[in-house]
């Protein structure tokens, strides 16, 4: 691993660790409501995740600009807003430093690839296990002076990610991951094949994803989506994408019940992250930025229809079944063959 991808995972870590923390820890205890309290938190996620493609663009336009450290300077600012109790202040600025990391790395590590997928699963992976642990630290230990604590983190990681920046800021992603069908066709299934993981990893029921077993589901996810992307340089993205997404159906939708099965198809159903990602990059090489704001902003899309939405138990599973199944074709279908030519 480069130490430009280390600098960009471990930020990446950091700033969805802070974010975690201010939303459960400092904002949602503050709220005079459970009302406001969930107003804020669907904010945060509008901010996070809808406006990553406007901020994707950005940074594609700017390359030379530091956007990973300014992304970690923002949450740090929301991070200090909430340890004074300014809770509102914190949600936005969090929010809104969230969606300009993400792009500005995303855009840092796919530039920095020779072509393979692993670096950008490897650099998303380490959000899964951020936001975990500090949704996590926020419920069972609300104390705000931590917030302060994690500010001088990202203010260390913004350092890190300005020490090392790209050496070709101007250079378009090399990523081979997309099939030979047109752009809109690839670009459309990959991202529907995103909002429908979404909608599925909020539907399918896991009544053990509580405590530490919450820390255990995001250490499968930060595995899945981290070794998705060797695995689709090392036979393709086309089979590794759908063979995981079918090896996760039955484990997800028979096994829901009992941890041990739901682990192991909670890390087959996050393979398949780096090959859309891969995929609509492809598509888009000199827009990485965009590219990978497109792929985040189709995850909140995704769990907009699960917003106040009641599933009996038998509904979420049989949509769950639907949502893998349709989500494997699209991979299918958007994704590269191994005897495709790798562009």
């Amino acid at each position: 691993m480069t130490a430009l991808l280390a600098s960009r995972s471990a930020a990446h870590f950091a700033v969805d660790l802070a974010c975690g923390f201010v939303c459960l820890g400092v904002f949602v205890p503050g709220a005079a409501s459970l009302e406001e309290a969930a107003l804020g938190v669907f904010l945060y996620n509008l901010l996070a995740f809808a406006t990553q493609p406007l901020l994707g663009a950005v940074c594609d336009r700017f390359p030379r600009r530091p956007w990973a450290a300014l992304g970690c300077l923002t949450v740090a600012a929301g991070a200090l807003l909430g340890w004074l109790s300014l809770g509102w202040g914190a949600v936005v600025l969090c929010g809104l430093g969230n969606a300009l990391f993400h792009p500005g790395g995303g855009r840092d590590a796919l530039v920095s690839s020779p072509g393979t997928l692993w670096e950008g699963g490897v650099f998303v992976s380490t959000g899964a296990l951020g936001v975990a642990l500090g949704m996590f630290w926020g419920t069972a230990f609300p104390w705000p002076w931590m917030a302060a604590a994690l500010a001088a983190l990202l203010g260390l990681c913004a350092l890190f990610c300005w020490k090392t920046p790209l050496s070709r800021p101007e250079r378009r992603a090399a990523v081979s991951g997309a099939s030979s069908l047109p752009f809109w066709w690839v670009v459309g299934l990959a991202l529907g094949s995103v909002a429908l993981r979404a909608f599925v990893g909020g539907a399918v029921p896991l009544p053990w994803k509580t405590g530490l077993w919450a820390l255990a589901a995001a250490a499968a996810a930060f595995l899945g989506k981290a070794a998705g992307g060797f695995l689709a340089d090392r036979v393709s993205p086309r089979l590794a994408g759908v063979g995981a997404l079918l090896l996760s159906l039955p484990l997800l939708c028979l096994g829901w019940a009992h941890p041990l099965p739901s682990l192991l198809g909670l890390l087959c159903f996050n393979m398949t992250m780096p090959v859309t990602l891969g995929a609509v990059t492809d598509k888009l090489p000199n827009a990485p930025g965009l590219a990978f704001g497109l792929t985040a902003q189709f995850l909140f899309v995704g769990t907009l229809p699960l917003q106040g939405l009641a599933l009996g138990q038998g509904q979420a599973l049989a949509l769950s079944a639907a949502g893998i199944a349709l989500s494997a074709v699209c991979v299918g279908l958007s994704s590269r063959g191994r005897k495709e030519s790798q562009r």
